[in-house]
């Protein structure tokens, strides 16, 4: 399942980065804590608590399962390294690695921006989502148009999982989410 291809890896390491809150080259709960923090505040800042806390826990559920996976030394930090190898090995060895590992956040953040629950996420809802983790307006349009594979100026979440997906596994650069982080 894994190709390992220099754009994989790529992809890989811009997700790492993204997670790097920090930006000290691990990531650990507290980068995870911070980075929901950042989204609830970002996408919900008016919500009420639970659903802050629904972002916070998947995220540290996802912490959870990385820290289980790649943190080899048991220190409770993860390098980039270790990330992109646990993930590939995840991938390699695990058809559900995907689904094990981030699903729940998908999901949580997907029905986050979904604001008026129609099933989609509109431009300006997925550009706010990029910018709660520092990533450029600029990016996130582009990823904006190769997720909405039907051009209806929506992106569904079919088209979502299926974007997040490809950021882990393609070796294609011309797939939709070959691009998602620049």
């Amino acid at each position: 399942m894994a190709s390992g291809s220099s754009l994989q890896d790529a992809n890989i390491g811009k997700v790492f980065d993204a997670l790097d809150v920090t930006k000290d080259g691990i990531i650990s709960a507290a980068d995870f804590t911070a980075l929901a923090e950042g989204v609830a505040a970002q996408l919900v800042p008016d919500a009420e608590e639970h659903r802050r806390q629904d972002i916070v826990t998947a995220f540290l559920g996802w912490w959870a399962q990385i820290e289980r996976d790649a943190d080899t030394d048991g220190d409770g930090q993860v390098s980039r390294e270790e990330f992109v190898a646990a993930t590939e090995r995840g991938l390699a060895d695990n058809p559900d690695y995907l689904d094990e590992a981030y699903a729940k956040v998908a999901e949580t953040v997907f029905e986050v921006l979904d604001r008026d629950g129609d099933g989609n996420i509109s431009r300006e809802e997925y550009i706010a989502m990029y910018a709660s983790a520092e990533v450029s307006a600029e990016i996130a349009e582009s990823a904006f148009e190769r997720i909405d594979q039907n051009g209806d100026g929506v992106i569904d979440y079919a088209e979502f999982r299926a974007a997040l997906q490809e950021m882990f596994t393609t070796s294609d650069p011309d797939a939709p989410g070959a691009g998602l982080l620049g």
